[in-house]
């Protein structure tokens, strides 16, 4: 497999960036860079910091703000994942997608939590399935300071598969976790995809791009997964618009506590069957929060993406 980390300067003035490799509760090495304004570097962990362990993670800082971005996979399947943030303080964080076993395709999910901060935490989750009922909330895990898990849906909840459904990850501290969630075909599969974790829902998101119906000799699916991650009801509104910003769909969707509400785009939207192009914009009418993303991918499974819909801010 391989990993590369993209890293870009959106200001026009020279960025000085310090990536650091972390684990076993120590920074291990540090390389530097000077990025120019409005410039790219690409970095190769394994060039950069030889020997670099499974269990290490970067670290990323600069004197002005940059943003980071990375791919990660084989010659078969590719997954990417923006840089995240560095926690300021113990949180529940929300795992929007799990999935695990035989559904027609063999998935496996992997979920990864970072403790980047110099004190250890333990963090308890639970698991949903997509109804809303909580399937099981194992022993805590204590996560050291400056360390990483990388665990196996499979082995870490006493749950038999096949499922579908979301992760709650509660950090107590005093330290505190991000992270991400990686799923894909098991073992030697065609395909992989990763989200980050969330602190939070939003209501009002948005989702840029929308691909359904043949293209070539491609059939492309949208679909849609829509997490309520309070404890009481939440109704969406989800309108779909086309490159020009005028409507096409729109349909309403009321999601238990706890639950998800899972589809395809053409499903919620029958007339959405040849769209390339638009975008969707989800928002809670009533009730809370809700934490939305996007799967992209062919009928045949050759490929799939994972995108997060990106909160409006008005």
């Amino acid at each position: 497999g391989f990993v590369q980390v993209f890293l870009v300067n959106p200001s026009q003035q020279q960025a000085q960036v310090s990536i650091q490799q972390v684990g076993d509760s120590t920074v291990k090495a540090t390389h530097w860079l000077m990025l120019p304004g409005r410039g790219r570097a690409l970095l190769d962990p394994e060039q950069a910091f030889p020997g670099m362990a499974p269990a290490d993670y970067l670290r990323v800082q600069a004197d002005r703000p940059v943003l980071g971005c990375e791919t990660f996979g084989d010659g078969q399947k590719l997954a990417a994942l923006a840089g995240m943030s560095v926690p300021g303080e113990p949180a529940t964080l929300y795992c929007p997608h799990v999935v695990s076993g035989d559904l027609g395709v063999n998935y496996e999910t992997w979920l990864t939590l970072v403790n980047p901060t110099s004190e250890g935490t333990t963090v308890a989750l639970q698991q949903y399935d997509d109804g809303g009922q909580l399937l099981d909330s194992p022993a805590p895990l204590v996560v050291p300071e400056r360390s990483k898990l990388h665990l196996n849906l499979a082995t870490l909840f006493e749950v038999t598969p096949p499922i579908t459904g979301s992760i709650v990850a509660q950090a107590s501290g005093p330290g505190a976790v991000t992270g991400e969630v990686t799923f894909g075909e098991a073992g030697e599969g065609r395909f992989l995809a990763s989200l980050p974790l969330l602190p939070s829902g939003s209501t009002d998101t948005l989702v840029g791009h929308i691909a359904n119906g043949v293209l070539g000799s491609v059939a492309f699916f949208t679909g849609l997964a829509i997490l309520n991650p309070g404890s009481a009801p939440v109704t969406v509104h989800i309108a779909a618009f086309d490159q020009s910003g005028l409507p096409l769909a729109a349909a309403d969707s009321t999601v238990a506590a706890h639950a998800r509400d899972v589809f395809l785009l053409d499903q919620k939207l029958p007339g959405l069957t040849g769209l390339f192009g638009g975008y969707l914009r989800i928002t809670v009418t009533s009730g809370g929060e809700a934490a939305v993303f996007a799967l992209f991918g062919d009928q045949a499974l050759n490929f799939l993406s994972a995108v997060q819909a990106q909160a409006i801010r008005e």
